[in-house]
């Protein structure tokens, strides 16, 4: 639980493109998507534009569910990284990958400095640090292969959620 001032930023390793939406999907349960719209609905993300804003179509499509267009290797000052502040700002739930890809041999690379910009602009704009709750997935990466289309049915995911920060 969190106050409704108190945003809320969850971060985990990144291994497949359908962690999110798939595995996070999957985790919440459906009171949080009847309860959440009081808060501005379910989770807020990030997206390379190389994928969601591809066309003005696709970046429509993906705004809807809320991943906002980002650019690879743009650094911390784009609109997108100042969108998501304003969001946990509120109180909304944002969601990161902090390593800022999808590791194809499933180990946790580099942390990106994202995360720890999006909490100091919260400090500096006076307002509520957003509560942080990592989680580490695994079995994703059966799920949704890396750089294949089909789905895999059945296939188990093991999630493991630490201590809120």
């Amino acid at each position: 639980d969190r106050a409704n001032a108190q945003g809320l930023l969850t971060v985990c390793n990144h291994v497949s493109t359908f962690d999110d939406p798939g595995m996070l999907s999957a985790l919440i349960p459906w009171s949080v998507f009847v309860g959440e719209p009081r808060r501005g609905g379910v989770r807020w993300t990030l997206c390379t534009d190389e994928i969601c804003a591809k066309t003005k179509l696709r970046e429509s499509f993906f705004l809807c569910g809320k991943a906002l267009a980002i650019k690879r290797g743009g650094g911390v000052e784009q609109p997108a990284m100042r969108t998501a502040a304003n969001l946990l700002l509120r109180g909304d739930w944002v969601h990161l990958f902090p390593e800022g890809r999808v590791s194809r041999d499933g180990e946790l690379g580099t942390m990106r400095r994202g995360v720890a910009k999006l909490l100091c602009d919260v400090e500096i704009a006076g307002g509520t640090p957003p509560m942080v709750l990592p989680f580490w997935h695994s079995g994703m990466s059966d799920v949704k292969p890396y750089g294949r289309w089909e789905i895999g049915v059945g296939k188990r995911v093991h999630v493991t959620v630490g201590e809120p920060l």
